[in-house]
């Protein structure tokens, strides 16, 4: 009964939350999928049960998400990691997942929750301010070759 309740309270807080939370076995493959990815992703929850997560992430990406990956299941420190995953319309969102092990009731980790929210905006504010410092350097350095 116990278990049910606490599945019950998981799938209300995970249904009201703007971020996509998934469930993973430890082979990345999905089992959960927050109804979130229908907005941030256009993928209904099913479409992406039995995916493995990876399979969906922009080549250059995939080699520092699959690192942080294994540095998760080593040590369990819980780094947040941006990248690109690729949407149901073949475009790609910015995202930024943290995660933490799923135990069971015998202490051992039986699978991977994610939380994910889609971070573009601050993704081209950050681009947006390096190509003002960028702008800003040039037109400096330009100045100095004027200037006696």
């Amino acid at each position: 009964m116990k278990l049910e309740v606490a599945e019950n309270k998981f799938r209300r807080i995970t249904e009201k939350t703007s971020d996509i939370i998934c469930q993973h076995i430890i082979d990345g493959v999905l089992y959960y999928v927050s109804k979130s990815s229908r907005e941030i992703l256009g993928y209904e929850p099913s479409e992406m049960i039995n995916k493995i997560g990876l399979d969906f992430i922009h080549i250059d990406d995939f080699s520092v998400l699959k690192n942080a990956c294994r540095e998760f299941i080593k040590t369990a420190k819980n780094i947040p990691v941006t990248y690109r995953f690729r949407k149901k319309n073949n475009s790609y969102v910015w995202l930024e997942t943290t995660s933490r092990n799923i135990i069971n009731q015998d202490n051992v980790i039986i699978g991977i929750q994610t939380s994910s929210r889609d971070v573009i905006e601050r993704i081209k504010r950050e681009q947006e301010l390096k190509m003002a410092l960028a702008n800003e350097n040039e037109f400096n350095d330009n100045k100095f070759k004027f200037c006696p």
